[in-house]
């Protein structure tokens, strides 16, 4: 009898990581990112902050019509940026702004959380802006992180017009 609970426990927990993982591939890989619907998935990266009463704004520039990679890595960008703001900012409030400058393609997500040292080695298995830094450079683009400890973070995507 103890190895049949063993087996179940072993069994519940494999099904709930598969499932685990399918939700991270899901936000990692959106299935489609449209000019239409990468503001609407933007939007959507907000959720769990509006439900922890943080005030989240998306603006997207209507005119702005990127190409599938540059729309997958700005979703991919934004999401790291959201997930680092609920997990450590604390902040109050959240802005998301997508628009067109010059020739490039800018993502800047702004909070007034509590911010951190960008320069500091980060913590053990934290390798998310480390990714999106070498993504972002093999794309042609600028990837900048604005923050000090108790004045929040600013980051900022820059990619050509795709």
């Amino acid at each position: 009898m103890p190895r049949r609970r063993a087996l179940e426990a072993i069994g519940m927990t494999v099904r709930r990581d598969v499932g685990l993982l399918r939700d991270l591939v899901t936000q990692l890989y959106p299935r489609e990112l449209d000019p239409q619907s990468l503001a609407r998935s933007l939007s959507d990266l907000g959720a769990s902050l509006r439900q922890a009463g943080v005030l989240v704004e998306v603006d997207v520039d209507e005119h702005l019509a990127p190409d599938e990679t540059t729309a997958t890595l700005v979703y991919r960008v934004a999401r790291e940026s959201l997930y680092n703001a609920e997990k450590h900012a604390q902040p109050r409030n959240v802005d998301v702004r997508l628009t067109r400058q010059k020739s490039m393609t800018v993502l800047t997500v702004t909070d007034d959380g509590r911010g951190f040292e960008p320069t500091s080695q980060p913590a053990a298995g934290h390798f998310g802006l480390k990714l999106i830094r070498d993504t972002v450079a093999e794309a042609g683009g600028t990837f900048l992180v604005d923050s000090g400890i108790g004045h929040g973070t600013r980051v900022e995507l820059s990619l050509p017009l795709g």
